[in-house]
């Protein structure tokens, strides 16, 4: 078995896991509702505190934290299983019981400190969620490494067909995976009963509502351009099958979709994403089928050309998803009154809301500020100088937008989104020749 850099090698998983793990220190501990809040108690008085947890019942709206804390812990066993097992021999079982150990043993080191930290829930509950999510991210490296490794990292590695259809069903299971998050689904009378009580509303609701006209239409172009890729593998899975046949597949996957989302208590399963996610799936199959290689060159060598307009373009849309095409602004003593001191605390405005929203905040940043590393990449940076520059650029452009925010009336900037936005744009310039050559290498015929 031929290992792979990144997800084989255990001196990188090892290191992964430790930066993974100081993140879940800092939001643990570090961030909290007022801040940096740590309180001096005697060692043993907190350890009596801590033999005395209990478990605390809990409604469907604690639901989704308790999930998001379960899920937290799974990439911490994954990464640490990884880390301890050999390429090859026995080991194996030990390594994933080691895993599993060290895991659970940080879960209960950080609930133990998090005494010192008043404000923060300790119960039971989540001691057992975050047991239960080490437990599937160690049984998910050692059950799931060799069919990890044929089924998706060899056909990435090899190229080709293989590689594009590998590479479309990673992104075909995160986007079904951010649709569903935080899988809170209905799992009583009442819940089913809050649920049909909300549905005709969402039923009839649109994407961005109570947002600007700019947002809503962002929003909309985001969730018919998003499944779009999911078109895409159908069509390279069944490459016989013509535009009918994928067209009936899409309403499927499509209405498939929506029925997934009906039983969770957070999702919003609404009518109108039936017409434009069938829209955009079908549109995904169909641009495949007629794309070559030679069509996807001439496309990128106009896309190139058209950099110099699509940078007003793309500034627009940026101010218009943030409300930033405005005539009314703070001024600056107003906007000095209105800061929120905490917000400046690296990751607290996503601490102060729930953890899927804040994955998907940090998502739709991310989405935002990809598109200078793009078009860099499409007039010709390469390497990591074009991706510190893009990095740079972005970074100053959102620096730009939450400055803007901050004097715009009812908004509140956050400072923190501007390494969200230099990341993007980093990581782009960077990915982005490895996708273009694996896309191309797929449509190869």
């Amino acid at each position: 078995m031929t290992p792979t850099p990144f997800l084989l090698d255990r001196a990188r998983l090892a290191r992964w896991a430790l930066l993974y793990a100081a993140f879940v220190v800092y939001g643990s501990l570090v961030v909290g509702p007022v801040g940096f809040h740590f309180v001096p108690e005697a060692p043993a008085a907190a350890w009596r505190q801590f033999l005395a947890v209990r478990y605390v019942p809990h409604g469907p709206d604690q639901r989704p934290d308790w999930i998001a804390n379960l899920v937290m812990l799974i990439p911490l066993g994954f990464l640490l299983t990884g880390a301890l097992t050999p390429a090859r021999g026995p080991g194996r079982v030990l390594a994933a019981g080691g895993g599993f150990t060290l895991t659970f043993l940080f879960v209960l080191a950080v609930k133990f400190a998090q005494l010192f930290f008043p404000g923060r829930t300790v119960t039971i509950n989540y001691i057992a969620a975050q047991g239960i999510g080490a437990a599937l991210g160690t049984a998910g490296f050692a059950l799931g490494r060799d069919r990890l490794v044929a089924a998706l990292l060899r056909p990435l590695a090899g190229g080709g067909r293989d590689a594009l259809i590998a590479l479309l069903a990673v992104y075909a299971a995160a986007w079904v995976y951010f649709l569903l998050m935080p899988f809170d689904l209905v799992l009583s009378r009442s819940d089913i009963l809050t649920r049909l009580a909300a549905l005709p509303a969402i039923f009839r609701a649109l994407p961005g509502a109570g947002r600007g006209e700019g947002m809503r239409a962002l929003l909309l172009l985001a969730g018919t351009v998003a499944p779009a890729p999911l078109g895409a593998l159908f069509a390279l899975i069944w490459p016989r099958h013509g535009l009918g046949f994928l067209g009936l597949t899409a309403a499927l996957a499509s209405a498939a979709m929506w029925a997934a989302e009906l039983p969770i208590l957070s999702a919003t399963p609404m009518l109108a994403a039936l017409g434009y996610r069938f829209l955009g799936i079908w549109a995904g199959a169909a641009a495949l089928r007629a794309l070559t290689p030679a069509r996807l060159e001439l496309g990128r060598a106009l896309l190139a050309r058209a950099v110099p307009l699509l940078v007003p373009l793309y500034l627009l849309a940026l101010a218009g998803a943030n409300a930033l095409l405005a005539r009314h602004w703070r001024t600056v003593a107003e906007a000095r009154a209105a800061l929120d001191p905490l917000g400046l605390i690296p990751l607290w405005n996503d601490y102060i809301v729930s953890k899927a929203q804040a994955l998907k905040s940090t998502l739709v940043h991310l989405a935002m500020y990809a598109p200078v590393g793009g078009l860099i990449w499409l007039r010709g940076g390469r390497g990591r100088g074009a991706a510190l520059a893009a990095a740079v650029i972005a970074g100053l452009l959102s620096a730009a937008v939450e400055g803007g925010r901050w004097f715009r009336p009812g908004l509140q900037p956050d400072f923190n989104e501007i390494v969200i936005g230099a990341l993007a744009a980093f990581l782009t310039v960077r990915v982005l020749p490895w996708v273009w050559r694996v896309l191309t290498e797929g449509l190869a015929r």
